[in-house]
């Protein structure tokens, strides 16, 4: 199945990934947002605590496009 020019097996996609207290404590420490705001993160980014800090740092939009270009 391939997904807007991306290979399936090149994606890692968590549909329900496991957000935990830890993680949104942890992204709080590091950015100082609430916990809304590295909830929604967390969940856009799958659960992963780098991206999660680079998706507050420069916005969707922009973290969009950054993971589309490592694709292509």
């Amino acid at each position: 199945m391939v997904w807007q020019g991306i290979q399936e097996e090149h994606v890692k996609v968590n549909l329900n990934p496991e957000i935990t207290m830890n993680l949104i404590r942890e992204l709080r420490d590091c950015t100082g947002y609430g916990v809304e705001t590295c909830k929604q993160a967390l969940r856009a980014t799958n659960g992963d605590l780098y991206e999660a800090r680079e998706y507050l740092r420069y916005g969707e939009d922009k973290w969009l496009k950054a993971m589309w270009s490592k694709y292509q």
